[in-house]
């Protein structure tokens, strides 16, 4: 591992030089690692589920994602883009209710303290959103 991290400290820029052999080295098959492979969710999905991030049909998304899971729950980058998605409806609703309540008149002052602490909540999840690795 530490001849791994010296080449990518060199700069390389052979990305063999920063992966470890054994994924360099794994040759990938279509019938184990293809799009229609046996256990990999159906190619309709894959592409409703881009067409629905593309279009920012968040809540279906989030659907047509959690179908994808059941056909391969242990696909890394779905479990990565469903948080994602989840947080992204967190902060829309945050947004949502920001709107709103800038709309309100005045003399909710009591309730706009009682907002404060999920404000704060949502903040809190705004900043887990943007930490989101994809």
């Amino acid at each position: 591992m530490d001849l791994l991290m010296e080449k990518a400290r060199r700069g390389s820029t052979d990305p063999a030089d920063v992966r470890e052999a054994d994924i360099v080295d794994k040759v990938l098959l279509d019938e184990v690692d293809g799009a229609w492979a046996i256990g990999k969710a159906p190619i309709e999905l894959i592409t409703t589920f881009l067409r629905l991030l593309e279009d920012e049909e968040t809540e279906d998304a989030l659907n047509v994602v959690q179908q994808i899971l059941s056909h391969e729950p242990d696909n890394t980058l779905i479990k990565k883009l469903h948080t994602a998605l989840q947080l992204k409806l967190v902060v829309e609703a945050a947004e949502a209710q920001g709107h709103e309540s800038s709309e309100s008149s005045e003399d909710d002052t009591d309730e706009e303290e009682d907002d404060e602490s999920d404000i704060e909540e949502d903040e809190a999840l705004e900043a887990e959103a943007k930490d989101v690795e994809l």
